[in-house]
């Protein structure tokens, strides 16, 4: 699956191309300024993913906090219940286990979605990046539905 990854050197290398090829056709347009920003916007584009890959440490450890201060909180209220009053009664035994299942399950969902944040967060952010990317090259495009170079 070699055409899912976006190499940031193709992405710089083709954006110069672009710019060259316009440069080469339309010298003093607009059209090379916008493709001149596509070039400097690649190279930016290249850092932020840079940035991107390294961890955010800040965030995994108060990940790892958060979830250490919930597993001590539920040991600790754990202590307190006693489970003998629910032998005795089948209704109670049900919403018991009934508040067990739910409070398993709000638990998972929460321990997913922080252990997933980090990587959304950096989604994000490269959503973001990408978005301006496409921005521009959809200019370049508009621009050369208009160009003739034989016109000039």
């Amino acid at each position: 699956m070699p055409y899912r990854n976006l190499d940031r050197s193709k992405i710089i290398q083709t954006a110069q191309r672009l710019e060259q090829r316009i440069g080469e056709r339309f010298p003093n347009s607009s059209l090379r300024n916008v493709a001149t920003e596509l070039v400097s916007l690649s190279h930016d584009l290249a850092l932020e993913t840079q940035v991107l890959e390294r961890p955010i440490i800040w965030l995994r450890v108060l990940i790892v906090v958060v979830i250490a201060g919930a597993a001590m909180t539920f040991g600790f209220f754990g202590t307190f219940f006693s489970f003998e009053r629910l032998a005795g009664n089948a209704s109670d035994f049900v919403q018991g286990l009934e508040a067990l299942i739910n409070t398993a399950i709000f638990a998972a969902v929460g321990l997913y979605t922080l252990v997933t944040l980090e990587e959304r967060i950096k989604r994000r952010r490269a959503l973001d990046q990408l978005h301006s990317l496409r921005s521009i090259i959809h200019i370049i495009d508009m621009h050369q539905l208009t160009k003739d170079p034989v016109i000039g």
